[in-house]
C-alpha cells in the first residue's frame, strides 16, 4: 500500500508547479497584450513565424535529448552514476546545439524566400541561429534538474524565465519595434539557458568528470534512440493538428479555426495546471522504479489517484464557468464556443487517466512501444474526430477527443497490465466511478440549462459535493488540515 508521504510528497510536487503554471500563464497573457500593442498584428505575425522555426528546429535538431535524458539519469539509483549521464547530456546537447547554429544559418536564405517571401528576413534568422542553439543546449540541462528531481529549483526557473521574458519583451519592443522580434526571441533563449545552467551547477556538479566525444556517441544511443522516437511522436501529433485545421477551413472556415483555437487555449490552461507536475516530476519518478514492480505500480497509482482529485473539480468549475472563462481570456466573439469548451473540459477527464499510462513505455525506455501507441492514438483521433466534425462541427470534435482519449487509455490499460504487470487499485476504480458519474451529471446539467436556467443552482451544488468529496479523499490521503494548520501556527 501506498503511504501517507508518498501522497504528500506527489501533492506537495503538483502544488509547486501548479503554482508556477497560474504565473506563467499570467505572464503570458500580459506579454500576448504587450507584444499585441507594441508591434501590432504584423509584428505578431513575424513573431509566430520565427517561434514555430525555433521549435522545430530545436525539436528536429535537439533529437528529443531534453526528455530522454530525462529517463537515463532518473533510472541510476548511485549518485555517480546520475553525474556520469549528466555530463553525458551536456556534452551530447553542446554538439547538437552546434550542429543547430550551422544548419540554421545554412537555411537562412531559404527559411526567409519560403516563409516570407523575400530576402529581407535573412539577417533575422541568422539571429535565429544563436536562439536555436541557447534553446538546444539548455534543453541538457533541464534534463538533468528533472532527472535529478530538483523540483524546486524547476519552478524557480520556470517562474524567473516568465517574468524575464516580459521585461525582455517590453524594453526591446518598446525601444525598437518590430525591428526587434529575431534580437528578442535570442535574448529570450539566453535567459533561460543562464537560468538552467545557474540552478544545475548548485544541484550537480559535473565539472569533475571528463568524458571524451567517442564515450559520449557511444554512451549517448539509449537516449539518442528514445529521444528521436520521442521527436516522431511530436512530428505525427503535429501533423494530425494540422490535418484537422486543414479539415476545418475547407468544410467551415478560418474564422472556426480561430474558435477552435481559442477554445483549445483555455482547456490546455486549466489542464496543464496538473500536467507539469506529471510531466516534470512524476516521469523520473516512474523511470527511478523501472527495476521494481511493485514500486512502480505504486507510483502509477498514486500520481492517478491524485491526478484525479485535482484535475476534476477543476475541470468541472471550468464546465460552470465557460461563459464567464471566455468573456475574460477571449472576447464575446468567442461566445459561441460554449457547448464546445465544456463538452472539451468533460473529456478531459479521461486525460487523468492517459497521462500516466502514456509515461509507462516511456520509463522502461521501450520506444518502439511508445512509437506505435502514439500512432494508434493519431490514427484514433483522425477516425473519430474529422467524420464527428463533419456530422456535428466543433462540438464534434470535441465530443471525438473525449472518445477518442477515453479509448486509447482502455487500450493502453489493457496492454500495459499485461505487458509491465499494472493495474489499477480498486480505491482508485471507486473514485474515479463516483467523479465520473457527478462529471456526467454537471455536464448533462449544464445542456439543459439552456432552456432551464434555475438549474444552474443543482448544477453548483453537484460542483460543490465534487470539490468537497475530492478536498476529503486529499486530506485522507496527505493530511492536509493538519499539515496548514501546523504552518499557520508556526
Amino acid at each position: 500500500m501506498t503511504s501517507k508521504n508518498e501522497y504528500k510528497e506527489i501533492l506537495k510536487s503538483t502544488g509547486v508547479f501548479g503554482g508556477t503554471q497560474i504565473v506563467v500563464i499570467l505572464s503570458g497573457l500580459i506579454k500576448s497584450k504587450i507584444v499585441a500593442i507594441l508591434i501590432g498584428p504584423t509584428g505578431v505575425g513575424i513573431s509566430a513565424v520565427y517561434n514555430n522555426i525555433l521549435l522545430m528546429l530545436g525539436s528536429v535538431i535537439g533529437l528529443g535529448i531534453g526528455s530522454s535524458a530525462i529517463r537515463e539519469i532518473a533510472k541510476e539509483h548511485q549518485k555517480i552514476g546520475k553525474i556520469r549521464v549528466a555530463k553525458i547530456t551536456q556534452n551530447l546537447v553542446l554538439y547538437l546545439a552546434v550542429i543547430g547554429v550551422i544548419v540554421t544559418l545554412i537555411c537562412s536564405f531559404p527559411l526567409s524566400k519560403l516563409m516570407f517571401g523575400s530576402n529581407n528576413y535573412i539577417i533575422g534568422f541568422c539571429i535565429i541561429s544563436f536562439a536555436v542553439f541557447f534553446s538546444i543546449l539548455s534543453t541538457g540541462y533541464d534534463a538533468c534538474l528533472k532527472g535529478f528531481r530538483a523540483i524546486k529549483n524547476i519552478a524557480l526557473i520556470s517562474l524567473y524565465s516568465s517574468i524575464g521574458n516580459i521585461l525582455i519583451s517590453l524594453i526591446m519592443f518598446y525601444f525598437w519595434g518590430a525591428k526587434a522580434i529575431p534580437v528578442t526571441i535570442a535574448l529570450n533563449a539566453l535567459s533561460i539557458l543562464a537560468l538552467n545552467f545557474f540552478y544545475t551547477k548548485k544541484t550537480v556538479n559535473t565539472s569533475t568528470v571528463k568524458i571524451s566525444i567517442r564515450e559520449t556517441i557511444k554512451e549517448a544511443k539509449p537516449m539518442v534512440v528514445l529521444g528521436i522516437m520521442l521527436v516522431i511522436s511530436s512530428l505525427i501529433e503535429y501533423f494530425v493538428i494540422n490535418i484537422t485545421n486543414i479539415v476545418i477551413v475547407k468544410k467551415g472556415s478560418l474564422a472556426q479555426v480561430g474558435l477552435y483555437q481559442g477554445a483549445m487555449q483555455i482547456t490546455n490552461m486549466s489542464i496543464n495546471l496538473v500536467f507539469a507536475a506529471i510531466a516534470n516530476d512524476y516521469y523520473p519518478r516512474l523511470a527511478s522504479f523501472c527495476n521494481d514492480k511493485v514500486g512502480f505500480n505504486n507510483a502509477f497509482n498514486t500520481q492517478a489517484v491524485i491526478t484525479v482529485l485535482l484535475m476534476v473539480p477543476i475541470l468541472n468549475v471550468m464546465i460552470v464557468a465557460a461563459p464567464v472563462l471566455i468573456q475574460l481570456f477571449l472576447s464575446k466573439e468567442f461566445s459561441s464556443i460554449s457547448s464546445f469548451l465544456y463538452w472539451i473540459l468533460s473529456g478531459s477527464i479521461f486525460m487523468s487517466i492517459s497521462w500516466c499510462l502514456y509515461y509507462i513505455p516511456l520509463a522502461y525506455g521501450h520506444t518502439k512501444r511508445f512509437l506505435y501507441m502514439s500512432i494508434i492514438y493519431a490514427i484514433s483521433k483522425l477516425l473519430i474526430q474529422i467524420p464527428f466534425y463533419l456530422f456535428w462541427g466543433l462540438k464534434g470534435i470535441a465530443i471525438g477527443n473525449a472518445l477518442t482519449t477515453f479509448i486509447y487509455a482502455c487500450i493502453a490499460y489493457v496492454l500495459y497490465r499485461k505487458i509491465y504487470t499494472i493495474s489499477f487499485h480498486k480505491d482508485f476504480f471507486r473514485i474515479f466511478a463516483i467523479l465520473i458519474i457527478f462529471s456526467l451529471t454537471i455536464l448533462s446539467l449544464e445542456i439543459l440549462k439552456q432552456n432551464y436556467s434555475w438549474l444552474i443552482l443543482l448544477e453548483i451544488l453537484c460542483v460543490g459535493i465534487v470539490c468537497l468529496y475530492c478536498w476529503i479523499h486529499l486530506n485522507k490521503r496527505t493530511d492536509i488540515i493538519n499539515s496548514l494548520i501546523s504552518r499557520i501556527k508556526k
